[in-house]
């Protein structure tokens, strides 16, 4: 939404002013689960859920890619980064994302604790990379951004209004 994209054009130019030699690369978010996959137990979640968040990354995506163009610096895209190993593409114990995983979730913020319980059986690494998912993307950064080589484009105006009405 616009508050959203406002608050990143905010917070990439006052990084890129306060330090105007830094090279900033903006990351996005990879893609975790397969649509119309093979789900284990552990991913709990629907076709249609998995395709609602699969929709909701490539829009957060978008956004960010606009502001980061906006305010001249990279965006580098991982949304593919998990592709082979996403969630319900291949067993569970191969996959670049946990699906829910148990543990103590004290500590959390309260909004979340509230959701899921205080001390609940779900842990924070639900849906999160693992270390397999962390190398991935980890790579896929890399190469992207030509180990970091790659410089700051110009800004262009992106002028970013609305929610994408698919979601």
């Amino acid at each position: 939404n616009n508050y959203t994209y406002r608050t990143k054009i905010t917070v990439y130019t006052e990084v890129k002013s306060s330090s105007p030699q830094t090279k900033l690369y903006v990351i996005g978010y990879p893609q975790i689960a397969k649509e119309n996959g093979n789900c284990a137990k552990n991913v709990a979640l629907s076709n249609k859920e998995i395709a609602f968040s699969n929709k909701l990354i490539s829009y957060l995506n978008s956004v960010i890619k606009k502001a980061s163009l906006e305010v001249g610096v990279v965006y580098v895209d991982t949304e593919d980064a998990f592709s082979g190993r996403r969630l319900c593409e291949v067993d569970s114990n191969l996959a670049a994302a946990n699906g829910l995983t148990a543990g103590n979730t004290s500590g959390l913020p309260k909004e979340i604790a509230y959701i899921i319980g205080n001390g609940g059986p779900l842990a924070q690494e639900s849906y999160h990379p693992n270390i397999i998912g962390h190398v991935m993307y980890a790579k896929a950064i890399q190469e992207k951004t030509q180990s970091f080589s790659i410089n700051m484009p110009d800004p262009i105006l992106q002028n970013v209004r609305a929610a994408s009405p698919e979601l």
